[in-house]
């Protein structure tokens, strides 16, 4: 379940709406990315660090098109390791993939000013029920040759990992149990490998990772078939 519209989600970003405030403006600089030719990204940085609680940072990112004005704003409620992407899409338009929180992931089409939000249910469950980590997004790639959405991230305190998905339609909701981790699929038991991340998807039909050993640290890169990975990742929303 998707828990982003839900009152019990929504309640609880508004918990945060108070930092938004230029006395808990931190004092990491405000940043500004170049995202491509027309598009770029300025971020603003707020917080507040109390005795006996852990600290809390978020952040206000605005879109900003070529002539400097507002195109789309979002908050982060919890900013570690925080991203956003832009790229054009095989359909002709673009899309802004970002976070709004730790799980979950956004994305938002620039022609259309559409989006989709998704915060899993598992990683913010209602009243009662148990929670679960989910994979955390900290970037992504998009290949428009094969549809495929590239994550990098990690589940908290794990190691770092890649995920695909579908990305022939970007506004279609994709649970977390879609998701496919290519470490299930080369090291389920995580014996082989420690860090995997997708260095480039290659114009042989292979996709190169980088990654290193688990047994002892040092580089062990390999590479996997695009194709198949498309099949599994199909395989994955048939579910």
């Amino acid at each position: 379940m998707n828990v982003y519209a839900t009152p019990h989600y929504q309640a609880h970003r508004r918990t945060y709406d108070f930092l938004f405030d230029e006395k808990y403006r931190a004092q990491r600089p405000e940043t500004v990315a170049k995202l491509s030719e027309e598009y770029s990204v300025q971020t603003n940085y707020y917080g507040i660090a109390e005795p006996g609680r852990y600290a809390i940072h978020v952040s206000r990112h605005q879109l900003l098109n070529a002539a400097e004005e507002t195109v789309f704003t979002w908050d982060n409620i919890n900013d570690d390791a925080e991203f956003c992407t832009l790229f054009s899409h095989m359909n002709g338009r673009h899309y802004l993939v970002f976070r709004e929180d730790l799980y979950g992931y956004s994305v938002l089409e620039l022609e259309s000013g559409r989006t989709l939000r998704y915060i899993p249910e598992e990683s913010f469950p209602l009243a009662g029920e148990r929670f679960q980590e989910t994979f955390i997004w900290t970037g992504s790639r998009y290949d428009p040759g094969s549809n495929l959405l590239a994550v990098s991230g990690c589940y908290w305190a794990c190691p770092i990992g890649t995920l695909f998905l579908d990305f022939t339609e970007p506004l279609t909701e994709q649970s977390c149990n879609q998701w496919l981790d290519i470490h299930d699929v080369v090291d389920a038991d995580y014996e082989r490998y420690d860090d995997i991340d997708l260095e480039r998807f290659g114009s042989d039909g292979l996709l190169y990772f980088k990654a290193f050993s688990a047994k002892d640290g040092q580089r062990a890169d390999f590479t996997f078939s695009l194709s198949r990975t498309v099949e599994l990742v199909q395989a994955k929303r048939r579910k």
